[in-house]
């Protein structure tokens, strides 16, 4: 039997301490929301680098649609501004070209930097 009056008692924490467990079980905590946090970043990234690829190639579309659109109207353009295709239109509409005696070169306008020209018409070219 023990004698109870001459053993001296002492609070301590018992051998595999409730305070380790707990360490524990925080640090498996921290370690899974770290993992967590990395796991949301990189899926954060992913979708944003998805979502740059999709604007990308809409954006290409749109390129390559302009482009085309480009190409018709150069095209458009050199068809119209070809000099014997509007000397043709000129001389359906009844218009004549004028002789370069007959035009006058005037100096530019300071106020609008452009070049004006004076045409004084034959009569006698304009009733044939």
């Amino acid at each position: 039997m023990i004698d109870l009056h001459r053993q001296k008692l002492a609070n301590r924490p018992p051998r595999g301490s409730m305070r380790s467990t707990s360490a524990k079980v925080a640090g498996w905590i921290a370690v899974g929301a770290l993992y967590l946090g990395l796991t949301l970043v990189y899926a954060w990234n992913h979708w944003q680098l998805l979502d740059l690829q999709y604007r990308v190639q809409e954006l290409r579309g749109a390129n390559r649609e302009l482009r085309e659109t480009k190409d018709a109207l150069r095209a458009e353009w050199e068809t119209r501004t070809r000099p014997g295709k509007i000397a043709a239109a000129a001389r359906e509409m009844g218009l004549v070209s004028a002789n370069q005696a007959d035009v006058t070169v005037i100096q530019a306008d300071p106020a609008t930097d452009a070049l004006r020209a004076e045409v004084q018409p034959q009569r006698d070219l304009l009733h044939e």
